[in-house]
């Protein structure tokens, strides 16, 4: 799973929609924060939208799982993509996952880790990777 969520972060950070499509299921749902739900179109037009104006940037810092059920903390990063320049960020965003086939079927992003654990039904005892640890 690890290297599915890495995959997912590098094809949104390069505004690759053909790569973020191939790891999401034909019956991906995305529950939005704004309340909204989209499905794999959606998600290539969020995708393309990262390439002007501000874009947000993902980077993973550790996974929870079990069974199906994941959650992913993340630090998020706003950018202005015509000079790269910070506009905000946060260390403690996360994204709940629910994966089938070996892709990503369900996905909810959440303000926070705690929040991305309680969408999932995990708890912290159910850390299974963290990045920078030397396994990635």
């Amino acid at each position: 799973m690890a290297g599915l969520v890495r995959q997912w972060t590098d094809a949104w950070n390069a505004c690759d929609v053909d790569g973020i499509l191939a790891l999401v299921h034909p019956e991906f749902r995305m529950h939005r924060m704004k309340g909204d739900v989209i499905d794999r179109e959606g998600l290539a037009d969020a995708v393309r939208r990262q390439t002007y104006g501000a874009a947000m940037k993902l980077f993973p810092l550790r996974l929870y799982g079990r069974g199906n059920q994941f959650a992913v903390a993340a630090r998020i990063e706003y950018r202005h993509v015509e000079d790269g320049e910070l506009i905000g960020a946060t260390d403690d965003g996360g994204m709940a996952v629910e994966t089938r086939e070996g892709v990503v079927v369900f996905a909810a992003p959440q303000p926070t880790c705690a929040d991305a654990l309680s969408k999932a039904g995990l708890t912290e005892d159910e850390r299974i990777f963290e990045w920078g640890d030397g396994l990635d």
